[in-house]
């Protein structure tokens, strides 16, 4: 569920995020200088526009994709074995019409976390014992502490979600009267119901009297976050909440099921994986929109990431439904703090590191310490196909890592462009986000690049290649959450950025031995 920097941004600093909005939306591609911290794209064309290259699928693990938007017309996988639309399983793998993908979570689109779901298991079996059993059972401190800090963490969201929705209120009054572009006088005409709505009026007559362009980059994501925290406040800690069987109908309970769900990869909004989509491989040879890293990749979607925490059964069968069907790259981002399934999870890595499946997992946005644990899925034991990213920013030094990035020596192999990255979004739109979540796709898309210009590389040798090229942040950098300053190989396994022409470099040179 970490995967809502935007939620946090907006309530808790959205002056920050007026004032220091990017300019160049597409700056993640840039060359890799001191004042341009991208990844050297345009480099990485010119390197190999005499080369073939073949078509890499890219699996995207999320809330599903939008695959009719216009920017991923031709970007998509299409399942080559399926008839659309004849209720059949054509190809025989169990899923019937699953064109683009699969729907592993049916018709949920918020479901509780992880958390919510431990205590509510715990509250009823502590329900059954008597005092004295329940002051014995080892557990049950710890029960009680995590109880203290859950009803906390509740009430700060709904505090949040009543806040941010009234500032959606007035901007959606003031867009639906007066459009995309509205003047300082519009914006003053509307009239601000209670402190959060007027707190939105100011801050909205700050922008348009700035720049009224400015205006729908904040509201799309004034809106978003609405449209993520109101579900959230209901429903991430309801302890009872539990609409598996309505919404999907399998047996939770059998983690050995893998034939569940339906075809429909795009249910609800689907703007998250749309824009990770996008980030990956929107059509970057037109001449609107955003621009994707690899023009050769095909996006498979795998709808799996509720407005809540992703279950590890969904988790472990979307890994192994895209290792079956051709996904050489699968993006994973998404995570939590607790897993109580993770061994079949653990599996599924394994299952893809033996078909040679790269697998590009987003680090997290708490700008935490991830070597001390409480982020997953993660590779366990060191899986030689998992590659954990964590978030670079566009700012200068000291400040080259985003501020809400995860890190750690051991557990974040390197960094990519995540802060303010333009791509794809629902209603066939495009808006800036920032997050683990955007970094992740940039890696991703990297290594689809690189893939399919060299295609007998093992997963092993792709991960080694993206590590190995990366550019080294030699200065010292400010630690995500903190004012202290460290050299980031001191917080990520690389300490560098991930950068596509010098990964083409390196392959390049292998390839040759």
């Amino acid at each position: 569920m970490n995967k809502l920097r935007l939620t946090i941004t907006l309530t808790l600093g959205i002056f920050t995020l007026v004032g220091f909005a990017q300019k160049d939306s597409l700056w993640h591609l840039n060359s890799s200088t001191a004042t341009e911290p991208g990844i050297d794209w345009q480099k990485a064309n010119d390197f190999v526009a005499e080369k073939e290259a073949v078509e890499i699928i890219v699996a995207v693990i999320d809330d599903g994709v939008n695959v009719d938007h216009p920017d991923l017309q031709g970007r998509i996988w299409i399942n080559p074995a399926e008839v659309a639309g004849n209720g059949i399983d054509d190809d025989g793998n169990g899923y019937v019409d699953d064109v683009y993908g699969w729907n592993f979570i049916g018709k949920t689109k918020a479901d509780n976390l992880e958390k919510a779901r431990f205590l509510g298991t715990e509250k009823i079996r502590y329900a059954t014992m008597k005092g004295s059993e329940r002051k014995k059972d080892e557990g049950y401190e710890a029960y009680k502490t995590l109880t203290k800090e859950f009803k906390k963490e509740a009430k700060k969201t709904k505090r949040q979600a009543k806040f941010i929705g009234r500032m959606d209120g007035y901007m959606t009054a003031l867009h639906d009267k007066y459009g995309d572009a509205p003047t300082l006088k519009q914006a003053r005409s509307i009239r601000a119901k209670k402190f959060a709505g007027k707190t939105g009026k100011l801050i909205t007559k700050k922008i348009v009297k700035k720049d009224p362009k400015n205006f729908m980059g904040i509201y799309s994501q004034i809106h978003e976050g609405a449209e993520q925290l109101v579900p959230a406040a209901t429903h991430h800690y309801n302890t009872a909440l539990n609409e598996r069987q309505a919404n999907v109908g399998d047996n939770y309970s059998d983690v050995t099921e893998k034939y569940y769900g339906d075809n429909q990869v795009n249910y609800h909004s689907s703007g998250h994986g749309t824009h990770v989509a996008g980030i990956i491989a929107a059509n970057s040879s037109n001449d609107f929109g955003a621009k994707g890293v690899c023009a050769n990749c095909k996006i498979m979607s795998i709808r799996t990431v509720p407005n809540g925490d992703e279950r590890d059964k969904d988790v472990a069968n979307s890994i192994r439904y895209a290792v079956d069907n051709g996904a050489k790259i699968i993006n994973m981002s998404f995570g939590k703090s607790m897993s109580p399934q993770a061994e079949v999870v653990k599996s599924a890595i394994k299952y893809a590191e033996e078909k040679n499946v790269l697998l590009v997992h987003a680090a997290g946005n708490d700008a935490s310490d991830n070597d001390k644990g409480g982020n997953y899925p993660n590779d366990g034991a060191g899986a030689s196909n998992w590659l954990e990213i964590g978030a670079s920013s566009y700012r200068k030094s000291p400040m080259r890592l985003a501020d809400f990035s995860n890190y750690g020596k051991t557990q974040v192999d390197l960094f990519a462009p995540g802060d303010e990255i333009y791509s794809t979004y629902t209603n066939n739109g495009y808006n800036p986000a920032s997050g683990t979540s955007m970094a992740s796709p940039v890696a991703a898309g990297v290594a689809g690049y690189v893939l399919s210009y060299y295609p007998t590389l093992t997963a092993t040798e792709l991960k080694s290649i993206l590590m190995k090229s990366a550019i080294a942040m030699s200065d010292a950098q400010q630690v995500p959450g903190s004012k202290e300053l460290k050299v980031p190989s001191e917080i990520s396994v690389s300490g560098g950025i991930v950068n596509v022409y010098k990964a083409l470099q390196l392959a390049e040179e292998m390839s040759k031995k």
